[in-house]
């Protein structure tokens, strides 16, 4: 039987980040805290995948009020990349900041972001708009929860098969 869709309300790009932290929060609340923290055969733990994508997104609104972003200096959490708890906590922080950007009109502002793309090289920066860079961070998050998918399955835990799948393949499975 096919679920019917969350409904988050307001801007798409919002929406689907959302959804991202909220497939987090559901497999977080079916996990031991031994499967969240622990690695497997040297791969990164699932709680570090999830520091991660918290950490892209924490980078954006630290950025946002100097319309510059640097995702390099991100915090690296380490609490929540071994405790589920602080991982709860910082999903529902960053949902309600999410939440905030409904409110405001997404204009198109030009931001400057910078990021290391080649460890030999300098960061480069470049221009985008806030709507472009959580385009990415939406992206850049189900590339994650598809790793962390695979993690889980080693660990026991069923999970749905649209769990981590780019929302572009959904809609096309869709059709």
């Amino acid at each position: 039987m096919k679920q019917d869709a969350p409904s988050y309300g307001g801007n798409v790009l919002v929406k689907g980040y959302l959804h991202c932290l909220q497939q987090c929060e559901d497999l977080v609340s079916r996990l031991d805290a031994n499967d969240y923290a622990q690695s497997w055969k040297g791969s990164s733990s699932i709680g570090s995948h999830i520091c991660h994508i918290l950490d892209r997104v924490y980078s954006l609104f630290t950025g946002l009020p100097r319309n510059s972003v640097d995702y390099d200096a991100r915090n690296r959490e380490k609490d929540i990349e071994s405790s589920a708890v602080s991982e709860c906590f910082a999903i529902a922080s960053i949902s309600r900041r999410i939440r905030e950007l409904n409110s405001i009109k997404l204009s198109g502002q030009i931001i400057l972001v910078r990021e290391t793309v080649y460890y030999h090289d300098a960061p480069i920066r470049s221009s985008s708009t806030v709507e472009r860079e959580l385009m990415g961070l939406v992206t850049h998050s189900a590339h994650h929860l598809a790793i962390i998918s695979i993690l889980a399955r080693q660990w026991g835990q069923p999970m749905d098969q649209a769990f981590g799948k780019a929302p572009s393949a959904l809609a096309y499975e869709r059709f």
